[in-house]
């Protein structure tokens, strides 16, 4: 292979009987050369090259990642480069994509198709997501209840309860007298990690009903006594014997039975009782055995 230095353009042709193939440069700037054979009558044969103009490759790859990024969750995190030809980062990987779980310092060099490279580098930081528990204090006539909300992380914490539409951010974090049904409360802490917890408030009354009592007066088991009704506001209770009768009966003041029916003890038999709670719309029914 020779070098040739010519004032050529793109179609001026160089003639030669060597055979060889030339390079040509002028100005820094290179051609490329084609050979093709042809025969002209007696004349012997000529190799005839023509240059075709290629300008010289300009590097100018821009590849600029963040300075920080930042990731909460305690599970490995996928980190994309970008679309390059090769990729080479500092911890031995030569793909588009690595999964790490490691903080720490990450750097990568990329190469396009043309074999331009860059180099940039950026900090990795993985944060814990914030522990929530919730204490629900229900009310005793299944009304509701006061909810207080305990968070360990890295404050300051902003809280976002879904009992006004979630997205605000700008709910206390306990929250008192809140009616029964399922809630959703989203916690974000200092580093902007995000997780969220379930409330669940029934509407339940904390009652104790006895489905037994002896009124023979030995002070053991006397009194159909319901535990817990004294908490309820607005509610109805009744005892029926079997053919429906009421045989007892108290609205809003409770008084235990005696298992008395117009000043005589009933017989030895099995009652039903229905107990109406109007603030909560709930009924109860059972069996009340009333055994000498």
């Amino acid at each position: 292979m020779s070098n040739l230095n010519a004032q050529l353009s793109a179609d001026q042709y160089v003639l030669s009987s060597s055979g060889e193939q030339v390079n040509l440069s002028n100005n820094n700037m290179s051609w490329t050369l084609g050979e093709v054979v042809i025969h002209t009558g007696s004349q012997s044969s000529f190799h005839v090259t023509q240059g075709f103009h290629q300008p010289p490759v300009i590097c100018n790859l821009i590849f600029n990642l963040s300075d920080s990024l930042f990731f909460c969750g305690t599970d490995p995190v996928f980190i994309d480069a970008g679309l390059y030809e090769s990729y080479s980062w500092n911890t031995g990987d030569t793909s588009q994509v690595i999964l790490t779980d490691l903080e720490g310092t990450y750097s990568i060099e990329v190469t396009d198709s043309v074999g331009c490279s860059a180099i940039d580098s950026f900090q990795l930081f993985l944060h814990d997501l914030p522990i929530i528990t919730s204490n629900v204090f229900e009310f005793a006539d299944g009304t509701g209840a006061d909810v207080e909300i305990d968070v360990n992380g890295n404050p300051p914490f902003l809280f976002d309860w879904s009992s006004d539409g979630l997205g605000d951010f700008d709910d206390d974090q306990d929250q008192y007298s809140v009616s029964p049904g399922s809630y959703q409360v989203v916690v974000v802490d200092g580093n902007g990690c995000i997780d969220t917890i379930d409330v669940f408030i029934n509407d339940e009354v904390s009652l104790f009903i006895p489905t037994g009592i002896s009124p023979n007066s030995d002070g053991v088991n006397d009194f159909w006594a319901i535990q817990g009704i004294e908490t309820i506001n607005d509610y109805q209770i009744k005892v029926l014997n079997r053919w429906g009768q009421v045989l007892f009966s108290a609205k809003n003041q409770y008084e235990p039975w005696d298992g008395t029916f117009n000043g005589k003890l009933v017989p030895t038999s099995d009652y039903y009782y229905i107990i109406e709670i109007s603030s909560i719309n709930k009924v109860y029914t059972g069996t009340l055995t009333v055994k000498y």
